[in-house]
């Protein structure tokens, strides 16, 4: 089995379990380049989607290629899934992107948050909540990192160059919203009137026609 019909398996298994222990709606796995999102209109998913799920991942063998950044090549495909996504989403749905810390080829951590936002902007959605999904656990009074074997080495290459690195510990959660959603909400939270399709920066979003 290939690491991506792994991790397609292993997303598939965990829909069903939930909605074995009750969950009414359904889900979809597509492990599949963001352009096929696009093709989601001849299923009638527009606007009738409560959830989008992604990861920020580099591809197999990418760290390795003298040609391509992998964290960048990672972050313009999540913005391309954002792009395509958007129109995926009914009113008041989010688009929650998991990012695992991710380090430069000189072990200095990237700036994962600026990009993601930027392109969510673009992508006409809007950032609801920043969190962190922990994945250390304790055992006794000891803090155990799970962290991948590529983050050990190169935390270990630091440390043997004078500059101690501590393993991460938890993933980034980034969840968005549509713009004009999230636009109606703080006009409605701040008493002020209703903001019209051309007031979310001024420009038109493609999900103003769900949120209006």
């Amino acid at each position: 089995m290939t690491g991506r019909t792994r991790w397609w398996s292993l997303a598939r298994a965990n829909v069903t379990a939930a909605k074995t222990a009750g969950a009414w709606r359904d889900g979809s796995v597509l492990d599949a380049r963001p352009k096929v999102l696009a093709t989601a209109r001849a299923a009638g998913l527009i606007g009738r989607v409560g959830l989008v799920l992604t990861a920020l991942r580099t591809e197999p063998g990418s760290a390795n290629s003298p040609d391509r950044d992998p964290v960048e090549s990672a972050l313009a495909d999540v913005a391309a899934t954002m792009f395509y996504g958007e129109s995926l989403l009914r009113s008041s749905g989010h688009f929650v992107i998991v990012a695992r810390p991710r380090r430069r080829p000189d072990s200095t951590l990237a700036d994962l948050a600026t990009p993601l936002i930027s392109a969510a902007t673009a992508a006409g959605l809007a950032p609801v909540e920043r969190c962190v999904a922990l994945t250390a656990g304790l055992r006794g009074s000891r803090l155990v990192t799970r962290a991948s074997l590529p983050a050990r080495r190169a935390a270990a290459r630091a440390r043997a160059a004078g500059a101690p690195t501590a393993l991460p510990a938890h993933h980034e959660v980034l969840v968005f919203g549509l713009a004009h959603d999230v636009e109606l909400a703080a006009a409605a939270a701040s008493g002020v009137p209703r903001p019209t399709r051309l007031d979310v920066n001024g420009a038109v979003h493609p999900g103003w026609r769900r949120a209006a």
